[in-house]
């Protein structure tokens, strides 16, 4: 599968010694890698990706990765160094960030690109600008291509409006979250290191490297509930149940979605039984959301559990008018009325009041 990465360049901060960047010897998925500043480095031997996409601001420590990885361009890094290092700083233009994609696609034998996505500061006057340039990286449309965004270093704004950025792709391009990988690295400086000035260029400690697997289903997880919550189309929850786990209540859900969606409404006791014998069976403790998912299923079915069929139609009805899906509320009231007309021919009431 072609991967990319999505990286943030910060402020990079230089060691001890004042001479060089701190660089950190990097342990992810079991493998350590050579020191470095980047854990976007790590990321890559790791990963062997086609494209590196590293993002910042204007103002981002690019000389710093010239340094690191080409110390003999020295005409590119004084330039960069000059547009971010001096008071007040002018920034980096797209031209210099041309040159650095450049040199470091020939240093990583891969694809990089290098992209300023705003001048310094990142508030909410110029977040919805860059949540919109990364939705523009994404390959939202191509289902060989993964994603591992990388939300260690940098300004923490920038991974967290990367991230909201893959959150909206997976609601126009259902099948994005699967193809992420969100990745993260903490340090642990050695003792040596605080206060005692290291030799230029020691790594200054140990860094943790981690998948952050959970938070990308917890997103997948939300994107389902609320495809449920606004369409009553619980196949998403089941593929999760059934991975996570859950085979029998994935099952039974599987089965009351279909029930729902062939608008097979004779058969909706059965599913609604099946439904809540399921959740009374499941083992769901392991999950971090099993209470609201239980309550939420327990409430639907309690809507629709009622005496007849008419009235668990008509309860349907509403639910499908609530979510504004007229065509199928007025389909289940149709089916309704010549129930609820047959019950009265067999059943008629005694009291000449009753009008229901």
């Amino acid at each position: 599968m072609i991967k990319t990465i999505i990286s943030a360049v910060g402020r990079g901060t230089r060691d001890l010694a004042g001479t060089v960047y701190q660089r950190t010897i990097y342990e992810f998925q079991g493998e350590k890698f050579p020191p470095t500043p980047f854990f976007v480095d790590s990321i890559r031997r790791k990963y062997r990706p086609q494209h590196i996409a590293l993002v910042g601001t204007r103002t981002s420590s690019w000389g710093a990765v010239v340094e690191e990885y080409s110390s003999d361009d020295s005409d590119l890094w004084l330039a960069l160094e000059n547009a971010t290092e001096a008071r007040p700083p002018a920034g980096v233009d797209d031209g210099l960030l041309d040159r650095l994609a450049a040199l470091l696609s020939a240093k990583w034998d891969c694809h990089v690109t290098c992209a300023a996505l705003c001048k310094r500061e990142i508030d909410d006057t110029n977040a919805a600008g860059i949540l919109a340039k990364f939705i523009e990286m994404l390959p939202l449309y191509d289902p060989e291509q993964e994603i591992v965004l990388d939300m260690t270093h940098a300004f923490r704004t920038l991974p967290m409006l990367a991230f909201s950025a893959i959150q909206i792709g997976e609601a126009f391009a259902p099948g994005l979250f699967a193809r992420t990988r969100l990745v993260y690295a903490d340090l642990v400086r050695h003792p040596a290191s605080m206060g005692v000035p290291p030799r230029e260029g020691e790594p200054i400690g140990q860094g943790r490297g981690v998948a952050l697997e959970s938070i990308r289903e917890f997103a997948e997880v939300a994107h389902a509930a609320v495809t449920f919550e606004n369409t009553l189309d619980p196949e998403p929850l089941s593929r999760i149940l059934a991975r996570k786990g859950c085979p029998k209540l994935a099952h039974a859900l599987e089965r009351f979605g279909i029930a729902l969606a062939s608008n097979a409404f004779s058969r909706l006791n059965e599913r609604i039984s099946e439904l809540r014998n399921a959740l009374a069976q499941s083992q769901l403790q392991h999950l971090p959301y099993a209470n609201l998912l239980r309550q939420r299923l327990l409430r639907f079915a309690d809507i629709l559990d009622q005496p007849d069929l008419p009235r668990q139609l008509v309860a349907l009805a509403n639910q499908r008018a609530d979510r504004r899906d007229y065509a199928l509320a007025v389909l289940a009231l149709s089916e309704a009325v010549p129930g609820r007309i047959g019950h009265y021919w067999t059943n008629p009431p005694t009291d000449p009041d009753v009008s229901n």
